[in-house]
This record gives C-alpha cells, structure tokens and sequence, in this order.
C-alpha cells in the first residue's frame, strides 16, 4: 500500500518553519533506518504539496520520485534542519487515508500525524512522564493567571470520534484515552479544566455535523453555555445571535473525499455588522496561501459590549469566536496553544480561555519560550487600536 501523508497543511508544511520565527524555511529530511527518503523545504511544501490533498489517495506520497512511496508501519524519523539537526517525529507511520467513513453517511477524521484513532483506543504507548506534564501544564496556567487576578478557564474540545463512536462501529473507545489520564491527574492537582464529554454524549448526534471534526451550532452553543456556567460575571448577560438556517455546507472531511460531500446545516456566521465585526482575520487567506496558521492572530470588535477577552486555542477555538466574541468589546484569538504571558500583559485582557482540542493531547508545550513572532504581531495591533 503506498503511503501518503493526509492533512498535509498542519503536519510537514507546520514542521517546515522554526517555531520561534515564523515564515522562515528550513529543511524537511525524513529518514528511515539511518537513510534519508525525502528532503523537503517550506516553499515545496506550500506549492505542491498543498494541491495534492483531497485527490484520489488524499495526500501526497513523502516520496514522489519513488514508485511505492513508503509502506504502512514503516518507521520514520523526521528532522528539522537549520544550523543543526531537530528530531520532530519519531515511531511509526501508520496511515490508513485521512477519511474514515461510518454508518448513515457520518465521516470521520482517520489515522493522521497524531495518531488520534490509535489514541482513543489506547493502541499506542503515551509516556507517563508526558500525560504528568501536560498535566502541570494545566495546573501551571491555572496558578499563574489566579495569582494575575485574570479569570481563565481550560476547556477540553471532545473529539467527534469520541461523542459519535456509535456511527464508526470499527473504534473501540477506551477509558484509559491520553485525556482521561491527564484528567484523572489534573482532579488531584485540583485543577479546574473542563472536559465535557458527558455533556456531548448526551447529545451526539446533533452537536457535529457529518462532514466535519469540529463541532456544529448546537455544540458551539453547548460549549459557550458551559463557559457561561462557569463564569457568570462575564458572560451571564450575553445575548446570543440567532444560528443561519439551511446552509449548504462542506466540512473539512467531506472535502477531502470525491465527490466532494455537502450537508445542509445551521451555523453561526462571524458577525457583519457595523457594530460587531472582525477587524483582523487573515485566516482563509492563509489557508488558501498554503501558509502557517500558528501563531497568527484574530482580532474581533464589538460596540455592544465592555472588556477583553483574549483566546488561545486552534481551528476548534477559531469556530467558537463567534459566540464568545458576543460579550467582549474586543476579542483576541492567538492561534496557538502556547501561552506568551508577554502577550498577556500587552492585552490586559480581562478574561482568558484555552480551548484545546483533545486530539492533541498531551502535549510537549513550553510556555516559557513564549511566541516572540505573535507578540510583535500583537505590539503592532495595540498600536493600532
């Protein structure tokens, strides 16, 4: 079976870039037992390899020149180099296509570079040491932004795969899933994160739509009452916009298929008026570039309302602004799971979320190296302002 890499924008496209300077190119060398089979560099990646996803294997070989490509359980090791040589990834491949598709038309995000499947049946090994310290990562935030007097919460997006397992018969979900360990921990630590996975299953069927990972209306809804519950004094009040009726729609994973998959669902457009509107949203231009989403930002106004709310999160995060934004005069999203508590301090916001979503934890983050591109990308909006 020749291999392919799906979702190819955030897996060897966000590893060709240094993390500390975004935009900047480095080579892409993927190895196997000791000898490289695909070097690569940023401008390759954008241009060519952007265009190959959704085609009839959806994704594009790590090897174009070789006629088998990479077999399936091949390992792999992948290294950035710049002045010297950064491992990124290291174990198995394992690639069974980016789609996979459940009963009654339900499609689901399949085996990817974070092994998400594998994860929620607890088929590969996570490092004790690694669901610990994702778990003081939690706790860490939690402390820091309590002694800063900012209110915060964490919410823990469920996966589709996860709260609709009933549609996808083949994914045996287990209970020892990386986030019910951190969770288990993060009790102990007294830490408040949220997981709502009993809140979602309850519902499964009508908080996602088929086509698409993330959450649809309803469940953006269900997420923002939650936050609602947990802070009142910020958004108890907040009046919610009525969700488009009947929108012809094609999520993330219906168009990765052939014929392209379209649903009609209720959304929640991003506001439009003069009053409440997005003032900084380079997003579908970059993804339409073939660019780098992380550490970009999303900066939404709004007349009607007072204070500042900053959001740290990815596309799960980037769907809820629409209703969280709904409350705060002005609303900061950094693409990014890491925190930059320089950020922080610039934006003074008067409340913080992380959304992070559960495919990718745990996690390896480091806040302490900041995000010195996006707090110069913040610096300059301020001076906007």
């Amino acid at each position: 079976m020749k291999g392919h890499i799906d979702r190819f924008n955030s897996t060897i496209a966000g590893w060709a870039f240094d993390p500390n300077y975004p935009g900047r190119a480095v080579e892409i060398v993927i190895e196997h037992n000791g000898h490289p089979i695909y070097r690569c560099t940023a401008d390759f990646c954008r241009i060519d390899l952007l265009d190959a996803v959704g085609e009839e294997n959806h994704g594009f070989s790590f090897d174009p020149t070789e006629e088998d490509g990479f077999t399936r359980n091949m390992h792999l090791s992948v290294f950035a180099v710049t002045d010297k040589k950064h491992l990124l990834h290291e174990g198995l491949w394992m690639y069974e296509g980016a789609v996979a598709f459940g009963e009654d038309e339900w499609l689901f995000l399949n085996t990817d570079s974070n092994q998400v499947n594998l994860r929620i049946s607890a088929q590969v090994d996570i490092e004790a040491e690694k669901i610990h310290r994702t778990a003081l990562l939690f706790a860490m935030r939690e402390a820091t932004l309590k002694q800063l007097g900012i209110p915060y919460r964490s919410l823990i997006l469920p996966e589709k795969n996860v709260v609709c397992s009933q549609f996808l018969p083949g994914l045996a979900v287990s209970e020892m899933r990386p986030v019910n360990l951190i969770m288990e921990q993060l009790s102990r630590l007294n830490c408040t994160a949220i997981y709502p996975i009993d809140e979602f299953r309850g519902n499964a069927s009508i908080l996602f739509s088929k086509t698409d990972t993330h959450a649809n209306a309803s469940g953006y809804r269900l997420i923002f009452e939650i936050i609602r519950s947990e802070l009142p004094e910020l958004f108890g009040d907040v009046k919610l916009p009525s969700p488009v009726l009947n929108t012809k729609f094609c999520g993330d994973l219906g168009g990765k298929i052939r014929p392209v998959r379209i649903e009609t669902v209720e959304e929640y457009a991003h506001p439009a008026s003069a009053e409440h509107y997005y003032k900084h949203d380079n997003v579908l231009e970059t993804i339409a570039s073939g660019g780098r989403l992380r550490g970009q930002t999303i900066y939404v106004v709004n007349e009607h309302a007072k204070n500042r709310l900053l959001v740290f999160g990815t596309s799960s995060a980037y769907h809820a602004l629409p209703l969280l934004s709904c409350g705060f005069a002005q609303t900061l999203m950094i693409w990014e799971n890491t925190f930059d508590y320089r950020v922080i301090e610039l934006f003074k916001p008067d409340c913080i979320l992380w959304l992070p979503a559960e495919r990718f934890l745990p996690t390896d983050l480091n806040d302490v190296s900041g995000l010195p591109a996006t707090f110069q990308q913040v610096s300059k909006l301020m001076t906007e302002l």
